[in-house]
Formats: C-alpha cells, structure tokens, sequence
C-alpha cells in the first residue's frame, strides 16, 4: 500500500531535516588559501550560513565548509566598537588557568582590556602579545600600557612587516619608493583556546581608546580548538612572536622635548619620491 500524500510529505521534511541537522552539526570555519577546491563545499548549505559567504568576493576571508567537527560553530558580526571591545573583555574573563590567550594588535592602550589580561594571568592563564614596533616606539602610552601588561606576566614581542622598497618592486614600481622602510605588523586579533572550544575576534579595530571614535568591522567566532582557522592562527602566530624582538630590548619612547631638540640639529628630514 502506497503511504498518502500526508505520509509522504512528513517523510521528504524528515529528511530535509535530517540533512540541515547534519550539515550544521559538522561546520567549520576554514581559512581561503588552502588547495583545496571551492567545490567540496556544501552545495546546499543551511539557510543560516547564507549571509556569511555571500557578503564576500574574491576577498573573502573565511568560510563555512563540513567537516566532522562534534561542535557547533558560532559567528557573530561585531559592527560598532564598542560590542568588539566588549567581546574581548567577556572572551578574556571566560580564561582559565589552562587556557591560551593570543593577542596582536597594531596600537593597544585600551584599560579596560589591560584589567582584563592581568586578571587572566593572576588566574594562570599563558597571555601572549605581539604588537607593532614602530607604534610602541613613537607612543608613550602604548609604551606604558605594554610595559603594565608584561610586569602582569604577558609574553610581549615587538614585530614589524617586511620592506616596503620590496614591495612597491614586487608590483613594477620604482626602487626608490620606500628605500629603507619596513611594513608595520598592522594584525589586530584575539583568540582564547579551551581544551575544548576556541573563541577568536578579527577585524579592523585597533586595541585603542582612539579607536572608539573609528567607524569599525569584526568578527567573532566561535568553534573547535582544533578546528583548522585555530590551528592557521596558532602557527602564524607563533611565526611571527619567534621572529619579533623582545620588548626589554626596544628604546623608550622619546619625550616631547628631547625629540624637538634632536629635530632642530638635524634640520628637515630629507623627500624621497
């Protein structure tokens, strides 16, 4: 006896069902750059993934994809600052003495994320930082606010980016463009690894009070500890803080006066075009 139209349309949602249960139950979130072809993603993903993938272009920065993940990925959209500094400060209160916490930042002075990384490491908790070197060395407050976290027992380095001579070479532009300048370490990022999930906050928003008056973009996510985007960040993190330079070895900023005197006995610095 065939089932009636009742029967049978019950059965295709149960199984409709079934798929959309599985296809969220095995999300990830994985770094673009793999060698992985973009037709092993999902051909149907769930509704929910849509507004993710689709806001993007050949820039985009992560996707969803499945992968046999016993977590559930969470992402949310952090459009003002104020909600991204507000989500760091609830991912660092959340870390405990057996977490990891990894942050890079091009400018970092914001006092309440200060508070927030001393109380992780008077729980125990291992904070790294890696920030810019020419901004720490220009600006006294970051300065002082690197120099209050690492007495705290934050890991600080100092990092820079590559030749920017190098750069304008590699695109067919002339040698003489920035001959002798270095790229900034521009990263601003946080990532809490659990033993079992992993929170991390990317986007465009510098670890600045003066931030807070920017127009700014985030993204927060949460997934598995050993899900790929946590292990990419772990490894070019680690990268980075090896090559970085320690920050008892940076030279203060200098003050107002002191720079005022060195710049009237060396004259007007010298036009490069």
């Amino acid at each position: 006896k065939r089932p009636s139209r009742w029967v049978w349309s019950v059965q295709t949602w149960l199984r409709q069902l079934r798929r959309e249960i599985a296809l969220r139950s095995l999300a990830r979130i994985q770094w673009l750059g793999s060698k992985e072809s973009r037709d092993q993603l999902p051909q149907r993903p769930p509704q929910s993934w849509r507004l993710f993938p689709r806001s993007a272009r050949s820039g985009v920065d992560c996707v969803g994809r499945p992968s046999p993940l016993r977590l559930r990925q969470q992402r949310r959209a952090l459009g003002a600052t104020r909600r991204r500094v507000a989500a760091g400060l609830s991912v660092l209160a959340k870390a405990r003495s057996r977490d990891r916490v990894l942050l890079r930042a091009y400018s970092f002075d914001v006092p309440p994320v200060l508070e927030a990384l001393e109380a992780a490491c008077a729980r125990g908790t291992a904070c790294s930082l890696v920030a810019d070197a020419s901004q720490c060395a220009k600006t006294k407050q970051q300065w002082q606010s690197l120099k209050r976290v690492a007495t705290a027992g934050v890991s600080v380095r100092l990092a820079a980016g590559h030749s920017v001579r190098d750069a304008y070479l590699s695109d067919g532009r002339g040698a003489t463009v920035g001959a002798g300048l270095k790229g900034l370490h521009h990263a601003k990022a946080l990532l809490v690894v659990g033993e079992t999930t992993a929170e991390l906050i990317v986007g465009s928003l510098n670890w600045s009070t003066s931030s807070k008056a920017n127009s700014e973009c985030g993204l927060h996510l949460t997934v598995a500890s050993g899900a790929p985007v946590v292990v990419d960040f772990i490894r070019d993190f680690e990268t980075v803080f090896a090559g970085a330079s320690a920050l008892d070895d940076a030279k203060p900023p200098a003050s107002k006066g002191a720079a005022a005197s060195s710049s009237a006995r060396q004259g007007p610095p010298a036009l490069t075009l």
